[in-house]
């Protein structure tokens, strides 16, 4: 089965796994509470064909194909609490209304993606401006600015211990710090453009972008995790 951490939960790889040479159908094995026991089980083959839910070793219910699972199901589990299934752009596993741990909705999943990133965009940038100051003065040493990229590199690394963390501050942070570089990057390559220059690096802005809006879809997770704790005696 798939995995953590998976940058983008829930757009589920068909993980196979050998078993005697051949390979076995994809699947996840899931706590239908937090903290509980991996007692939910789904299987598929292919391209969602033949989906299966199974509870404590005892199939409850089955998918024919992938417009049906496009379409949703509910099952209803041997204690009689829910399952709703549905294919959207992710899989999206609902027990009596609220994500399934670990599944893509679940908010500590998507949190997931936000810190994994920034770890990501802190280790690569703090390894590019290490290598940036340990060569000679060259065109690339001058592109990478080797003493920023070392300083946003490691400020980005402890703003992803502190998100996974769940601080909303150091997501708010990391959002400005990230924005702002992208900004920057944007400014420096439209005055290389004005100048008849090819500017570098413009890939790089594009995947920036993307990995900011993945980034701030953390404050989303944030708020659905202090939903789920309870309320402070008074």
């Amino acid at each position: 089965m798939c995995t953590p951490p998976c940058v983008f939960p829930g757009r589920l790889c068909p993980a196979k796994i050998p078993t005697g040479g051949k390979s076995a159908l994809p699947t996840q094995q899931l706590a239908l509470e937090r903290g509980g026991l991996k007692r939910l089980k789904i299987s598929w083959k292919g391209m969602w064909k033949e989906f299966r839910v199974s509870v404590d070793g005892a199939e409850v219910g089955s998918v024919k194909d992938k417009q049906e699972l496009q379409a949703g199901r509910e099952f209803e589990l041997p204690d009689g609490s829910r399952l709703n299934v549905q294919l959207t752009k992710v899989l999206e596993l609902r027990h009596d209304g609220k994500p399934v741990p670990g599944s893509a909705l679940d908010p500590v999943q998507r949190l997931k993606v936000s810190w994994f990133l920034l770890f990501f965009i802190g280790g690569g940038t703090l390894l590019l401006g290490l290598v940036a100051a340990a060569l000679p003065s060259s065109e690339f040493s001058e592109a990478v600015y080797s003493v920023p990229n070392i300083l946003i590199g490691i400020v980005s690394l402890t703003l992803g211990v502190l998100v996974r963390r769940r601080s909303r501050a150091a997501l708010t942070a990391a959002v400005v710090l990230i924005g702002g570089t992208l900004a920057w990057r944007v400014i420096v390559s439209l005055d290389a453009l004005s100048k008849g220059a090819v500017p570098m690096g413009l890939g790089g802005i594009v995947v920036g972008i993307m990995f900011l809006i993945a980034i701030c879809r953390g404050f989303s997770a944030l708020t659905d995790l202090e939903s789920e704790e309870p309320p402070k005696a008074p």
